[in-house]
This record gives structure tokens, C-alpha cells and sequence, in this order.
């Protein structure tokens, strides 16, 4: 089954863990995940997990407010799945945010309210 929302095959759970480096530490030390990145100047960090195309997104800026999950959604082009979420009348949680360099992020509700993301990468081989 194809989507015409071209997803390519990744996937990162955004987790609020309110303290960064706890966080970081508890992923790498006790589940053994690689940190590919961390920006503390954002309280964010990722993390890569054994499974394939699966990473773990660690918010460290919502103090008080641990726990809870937003699955990200890589895309090939966010502008061309934006349209198409438009059209099917897809409520949207702001416009296009864009980290330069980084990610273009989109956040899209279910018909449950559950948050859901699109993003896609800025970095080589987008």
C-alpha cells in the first residue's frame, strides 16, 4: 500500500522527559540507544533505537509535563502532505515550522485529538 503522503520509512517518538540530560543518560545508559544528536539550546536530543527506521525524540522543555508520546512522521516533502491533509479537511496544529538546516515539522491532530507530526529532514539525502 503506497501513501500518497510519500512516507519514507522512519519513524520518532517524541517523549517529554522535563529534565534533558536525565533523560539522555536513562535512554543511553539503560536501553543502550546511540544519542545522535543533542541541542540543549532547544531541550531536545534524539536518540536511535535497534529498530529499524525507529528513533526516540527526548523533550526536555515541558516541564511538569513528562510522559505522554507524539509519533513523527518522515516525509518526502512536507508541503506536497500538507496539501493533501488540507484537502482532507486534516485539523492542523499551526502552519510549517522550520529548525534551519535541521527539519521542517508539521503537527496534525487525529479525529481523537491525539497529536501526530510530519517532518522532513533539511540534512543530506532528505
Amino acid at each position: 500500500m503506497s501513501s500518497p503522503l510519500q512516507f519514507k520509512g522512519e519513524l520518532t517518538c517524541s517523549l517529554n522527559v522535563g529534565d534533558l540530560a536525565k533523560g539522555v543518560a536513562w535512554y543511553r545508559d539503560v536501553l543502550g540507544c546511540e544519542v545522535l544528536y543533542e541541542m540543549k539550546e532547544m531541550s531536545w536530543a534524539e536518540v536511535k533505537t535497534e529498530v529499524p527506521g525507529v528513533s526516540i525524540g527526548l523533550n526536555g522543555s515541558a516541564p511538569g509535563k513528562d510522559g505522554g508520546a507524539t509519533l513523527v512522521f518522515g516525509v518526502k516533502d512536507i508541503e506536497a502532505a500538507k496539501q493533501i491533509l488540507v484537502e482532507r479537511k486534516v485539523e492542523l496544529e499551526g502552519d510549517i515550522q522550520t529548525i534551519p538546516g535541521m527539519v521542517k515539522l508539521l503537527i496534525l491532530k487525529d479525529p481523537f485529538g491525539n497529536k501526530l507530526m510530519l517532518s522532513q529532514s533539511l540534512q543530506g539525502g532528505a
